[in-house]
């Protein structure tokens, strides 16, 4: 209709809901139209049009006229979009102000309760990237970071935020087993000092990371799940069986 899925997949990214998508996609075509004519064209029930339609003019995306009583509509031009990406990227500055005022109060309510959860599971890339900051928050000064199972057999896109937190790890002492010597090992390897890289073939079931003496996470590419364990115990258990694998690995 409109190279329509590509266009709508694309406003929702950016932030528009479904309806939001189609219908400014209707108006685009339509030009100026009513409730009747968005509602066909849309495919819409007439219990969401105006609700829609409201939030739309709330961000500058959809004109509103009146003729005869009959209320008309009309779309922003495309280059709106850009003006109300601008006004999302302010309000997110000012949530990320609001938010750090209150980093300090969660974190001590999340101490208070943490010796009562054990357990985190994450989903997702985002979830990769939760899992490591929740891991990676536990680590006190000279902590290390130990790493077995590492291989580049896994969605690309994994691979990539691996690359980038490993390049954020500058004052972090890392040790990685991996168990080939492939573009991942390669990468990981040109990052240099503090990380140190061994590989032994095929020793670990799972990509498992361990950050200090209290947290591991256990990486299940498979189902896109990371699982975050705070315990000393399975710690210092699962440090004990790197620290073997890391004697007899090859540099």
């Amino acid at each position: 209709m409109w190279g329509a899925m590509d266009n709508i997949e694309t406003l929702r990214e950016i932030g528009l809901t479904r309806n939001e998508s189609l219908i400014y996609l209707t108006l685009l075509q339509t030009g100026t139209a009513k409730t009747g004519t968005l509602l066909a064209a849309a495919k819409l029930n007439s219990g969401r049009i105006y609700e829609t339609l409201d939030a739309l003019k709330a961000k500058g995306l959809v004109s509103e006229s009146s003729l005869d009583g009959i209320r008309w509509f009309t779309a922003a031009p495309p280059s709106q979009l850009r003006q109300w990406i601008e006004f999302r990227k302010q309000d997110v500055q000012e949530d990320e102000t609001r938010l750090e005022a209150i980093i300090p109060g969660l974190e001590k309510l999340r101490k208070a309760t943490s010796t009562e959860v054990k357990t985190s599971t994450y989903f997702g890339i985002k979830g990769l990237r939760a899992a490591l900051a929740d891991a990676q928050a536990s680590l006190k000064e000279d902590d290390e970071i130990l790493a077995m199972g590492i291989t580049s057999r896994k969605d690309e896109k994994y691979n990539a935020v691996l690359h980038n937190w490993n390049s954020s790890l500058k004052n972090t002492k890392v040790r990685y087993l991996f168990t080939d010597k492939d573009e991942h090992y390669e990468k990981t390897k040109r990052a240099g000092d503090p990380t140190s890289i061994r590989v032994i073939r095929g020793q670990t079931p799972a990509a498992i990371n361990i950050f200090g003496e209290n947290t591991i996470i256990i990486f299940n590419y498979d189902e896109d799940s990371f699982i975050v364990i705070h315990s000393a115990a399975t710690t210092k258990s699962f440090r004990t069986f790197f620290e073997g694998l890391w004697k007899s690995a090859k540099p």
